[in-house]
């Protein structure tokens, strides 16, 4: 009797984008490596696009000057400096916090279609848990980029392409995206008529989001301020800003995205968990919520700072992982390349041969 493939859940941090290329790739703009959460607002880490992008953004620029300089000494993560803006006191600020979304949404933009031809190690990783030892893979992004969508699209020869939203989960399908902070190539319409991007964007709450029924995917849009969709209305990207105290009903994806997740993540029984540190509540929230607490899951946790504490902020969140049935030990950044390193590494292919089981 033929045994069922295991399934996996893949958690992509900005840490896995990060180190996306290697050595079977090349290049294209090697200024436009995609950026860690820290440096979104270093103007300085890129002399050149950075500049350009949020030159286009009055809002984001303003913000950039406290931001850039209160992270880099320490005093405050981006992540509880972008919640104090988007609940400020000041009308100005708040204000100016609308610009931070389409800003990010840009910037990554820009690092996704310009700084490396192949998503290298997407697709190493594919070849590994695909093409060499079978499994059912739920891709959980936290990335906006489009990375995984290339590196799907190229391993199975544009089969599998992610032009509506039902691309992304199909069931039964051997590999899965789900992206639970949005996308840059997702929009949603701003309420109008206006004149301008700018008019619509100032005449409206950026807490009434519109329906996901109204969302639409546009693959091949440079700008956001250039869009015109639903009734020719003015669009808006859907993507979550870096934020603390984030919660599954803030989440910046179609409901039928989270409920097939929660499905998938009821009988998984392979984690590996890339480029994130755990400080993300949703992602908890979701996984506490979908994983059964007996059910003794396999974990491997690769291209992080140790020091982070990556593990205990996964264990003590999640009532599953504390008691796993196989626990490969952690790669770190070992010079930025943890990712890289990771995938001819002996733990990861026996994390790949492993079972999993209950």
């Amino acid at each position: 009797m033929t045994q069922p493939e295991p399934q996996v859940c893949v958690t992509l941090g900005a840490g896995a984008a990060h180190d996306v290329h290697d050595l079977g790739s090349w290049t294209q703009h090697p200024q436009l490596k995609p950026p860690l959460a820290k440096d979104l607002f270093n103007i300085h880490a890129n002399d050149d696009e950075y500049p350009t992008v949020i030159s286009r953004y009055d809002g984001a620029a303003l913000l950039a000057q406290p931001l850039a300089c209160r992270i880099a000494q320490g005093e405050i993560s981006l992540e509880e400096a972008l919640r104090g803006f988007a609940n400020h006191p000041n009308r100005l600020l708040k204000e100016a916090y609308k610009d931070v979304p389409p800003y990010l949404r840009d910037l990554i933009y820009q690092c996704s279609v310009s700084y490396t031809e192949f998503s290298s190690s997407y697709v190493q990783l594919i070849v590994r848990l695909i093409g060499e030892v079978p499994h059912q893979i739920l891709f959980l992004n936290l990335n906006y980029d489009t990375y995984v969508e290339q590196a799907i699209r190229q391993f199975t020869s544009n089969a599998i392409r992610f032009e509506a939203f039902e691309d992304y989960v199909v069931p039964g399908r051997s590999m899965n995206l789900v992206k639970l902070h949005g996308s840059i190539d997702w929009f949603h319409p701003l309420p109008g008529p206006h004149g301008s991007w700018r008019d619509a964007v100032a005449a409206w709450s950026i807490s009434n989001r519109s329906s996901p029924d109204l969302w639409e995917v546009h693959g091949k849009v440079s700008r956001s301020d250039r869009l015109r969709g639903v009734e020719n209305r003015w669009m808006y990207p859907v993507l979550m800003a870096p934020l603390t105290e984030k919660t599954l009903k803030d989440a910046s994806l179609p409901q039928s995205h989270l409920s097939w997740t929660h499905e998938f993540l009821e009988t998984c029984e392979k984690f590996l968990i890339i480029g994130t540190n755990g400080f993300d509540d949703d992602l908890m929230e979701l996984l506490d919520e979908s994983v059964p607490p007996d059910s003794f899951p396999s974990i491997h946790v690769v291209g992080v700072d140790p020091a982070a504490g990556t593990l205990d902020n996964f264990t003590s969140n999640v009532t599953a992982f504390r008691s796993p049935t196989y626990l490969a030990p952690s790669i770190p950044p070992l010079s930025q390349n943890g990712f890289r390193e990771f995938q001819s590494s002996e733990e990861f292919i026996a994390f790949a041969q492993h079972p999993g089981g209950r």
